[in-house]
């Protein structure tokens, strides 16, 4: 509503303050709410962006258990005759097919039986 529609609606004369006055605040509300929603929004991303954060600082640990046990793998694996590469590869294959989830104890168990 312009100065003019809010005159003729309230009954002010055109050269009244009032129409100013209630359009200054409308301007302000509207400004005020503006400002809330820049805050909002700031707030949210700085929010998603922890959960990134944090989330990626997980994933990086998971990675440096996932290196560790490969450097400490891969050179007996690469060391090993392959019959028994073939019989591990075949007996994880099995397992996997299966559903069975054996832990990292039961699996060296089993391999040393195969060297016997």
């Amino acid at each position: 509503m312009n100065r003019y529609q809010l005159c003729a609606k309230y009954g002010w004369a055109f050269s009244s303050d009032m129409p100013d006055r209630y359009i200054e605040r409308k301007g302000i509300i509207f400004d005020q709410i503006a400002e809330k929603g820049d805050v909002d929004q700031t707030n949210r991303l700085q929010k998603e962006n922890r959960n990134l954060v944090e989330k990626m600082e997980m994933l990086e640990r998971e990675y440096g258990k996932v290196k560790k046990v490969l450097e400490f793998m891969m050179p007996l694996i690469e060391n090993m005759d392959e019959d028994m590469r073939k019989k591990i590869l075949e007996k994880r294959k099995e397992q996997m097919t299966t559903g069975k989830n054996t832990s990292a104890i039961t699996s060296r168990h089993d391999t040393r039986k195969c060297e016997s």
